[in-house]
């Protein structure tokens, strides 16, 4: 999942900013779908975390900044769409009804 996260944030990728963040965001997605029911809150909030500062990261980097994680969090409160969709709180805890296990009568 990180790796995913990390590709296209990394050196060499020459997409403009909404683009990556628009593939980032389908891949946050389809992910969370998949994983969003169980105890998985504490994962969706260090992927939350991890793909905000990747993103933060990455635009610091782009515009060249001396500090580029913290110059990217400034750029990403100025534009905020550009923020990657959060997974935190998207947790599905009675999506599947309760089923007996036997025939009941």
């Amino acid at each position: 999942m990180i790796g995913s996260a990390r590709s296209p944030t990394g050196d060499g990728y020459r997409l403009p900013p909404k683009e990556i963040v628009a593939d980032l965001n389908r891949f946050l997605r389809g992910w969370g779908g998949y994983f969003r029911y169980g105890n998985s809150t504490r994962c969706f909030d260090k992927i939350d975390s991890f793909t905000f500062d990747r993103v933060a990261r990455f635009l610091g980097e782009k515009h060249k900044r001396q500090r580029p994680l913290n110059e990217g969090r400034a750029l990403l409160a100025r534009q905020r769409d550009l923020i990657p969709r959060r997974l935190a709180g998207t947790v599905g805890w009675n999506a599947v009804p309760y089923k007996p296990l036997h025939a009941t009568r």
